[in-house]
C-alpha cells in the first residue's frame, strides 16, 4: 500500500488553478468547480494514479487521475490527460498537483501514490 503525505502547504487561492494548468477548458472548469465544492473543507484524502500510453511514438499521451475519499458519502474524482513529453512520473506528479491545487490554504492533506519520484517533482 502506498504511503501517505501529510501537511503540503497549498496555494493561496482557487485562481492558481488558471495559472498552473493550461488545457482543456473542461479539464481546468472541472478543477474550478471541485475547488469551490471543497472550499469549507479542511481534511483531505486523496489516491493519485498516472500512466503513460503509446510512449515514445507520436501518439503517446499521459492519463491522470484521483479520488478523494475522506468523506464516504461524497467521493470526488478527477481525470485528465497529457500529450506533450509523456512520461508515467509527469502523470503521476500532475495528478498530485491538480488534487492539492483544488484545497483550501492551510489544509490537511494526504497524498497516497505508487510513486515516490511524483512527491519529489511536485513539491
Amino acid at each position: 500500500m502506498p504511503s501517505p503525505m501529510t501537511n503540503i502547504s497549498t496555494p493561496p487561492s482557487p485562481s492558481i488553478i488558471t495559472h498552473l494548468i493550461l488545457g482543456c477548458s473542461s479539464s481546468i472548469n472541472n478543477l474550478l468547480a471541485l475547488s469551490a465544492l471543497v472550499s469549507n473543507k479542511s481534511v483531505f484524502s486523496f489516491y493519485t494514479d498516472g500512466s503513460v500510453f503509446n510512449i515514445g511514438t507520436p501518439q503517446s499521451s499521459s492519463g491522470l487521475g484521483w479520488v478523494e475519499y475522506s468523506d464516504p458519502h461524497q467521493l470526488l474524482t478527477f481525470k485528465g490527460k497529457s500529450t506533450y513529453h509523456s512520461s508515467s512520473t509527469r502523470a503521476e506528479a500532475m495528478a498530485i498537483l491538480t488534487a492539492i491545487i483544488i484545497c483550501p490554504r492551510s489544509s490537511k492533506i494526504d497524498i497516497h501514490t505508487d510513486s515516490s519520484n511524483s512527491l519529489l517533482l511536485t513539491i
